[in-house]
């Protein structure tokens, strides 16, 4: 009896030990995990954020250059699809069931609540010199290590990632280009 009760024991040894191993390759596991969730996560922004690219040129080209006022106009214009998750907040929030049956003034509402922000040029887009370095549309982005970093669509279509730094000067810079060279008027005549 007393080798059935040490053999016992020792299974339920080997049992604990082994979930407690298992525990802690789990723990180690865990970091690398959330590493890979928000590499998906930035990856699926970028794609969200070049839809809306997509439609701002699709615009612009219909429109000799010129911009759209605000992305309620790219949507009820038929350049961005509004069955898509492309106002990606933390919780990757679609547009509402009765969107099109709101207003003008309740759907900006609601998505100016998204994690993107636009950033609508007041000139054609060929006043500009340097579309690559003029940003349309960005989302401020929190990284794993609590690194704050910057997924950015530019005029050109080209979408990037930067550091929070490196973001501010360029927004600096545009706004500055915008006063300086292009006199700082408010929008255009659509």
């Amino acid at each position: 009896m007393s080798k059935t009760r040490s053999f016992k024991r020792a299974v339920i040894e080997y049992v604990v030990a082994f979930s407690v191993i298992i525990f802690l390759l789990w723990l180690m596991a865990l970091p690398y995990l959330n590493m890979r969730h928000e590499g998906s996560r930035r990856f699926y922004n970028m794609n969200n954020m070049r839809q809306h690219l997509i439609g701002v040129h699709l615009y612009t080209d219909d429109h000799e250059g010129r911009f759209p006022a605000d992305i309620v106009t790219l949507i009820e214009g038929g350049y961005v699809d509004p069955d898509g998750t492309y106002f990606a907040s933390e919780d990757d929030v679609a547009l509402p069931d009765n969107f099109e049956g709101m207003s003008r003034e309740e759907k900006s509402v609601w998505l100016a609540k998204g994690s993107f922000v636009f950033v609508w040029p007041t000139k054609k887009i060929d006043e500009y010199p340097s579309p690559s370095e003029h940003v349309l549309v960005y989302r401020r982005h929190t990284e794993v290590e609590g690194e704050v970093s910057v997924i950015a669509g530019f005029m050109d279509g080209h979408v990037g990632e930067m550091s929070e730094e490196e973001f501010d000067v360029l927004i600096k810079r545009q706004g500055e280009f915008e006063d300086k060279v292009l006199g700082g008027q408010e929008g255009i005549e659509k």
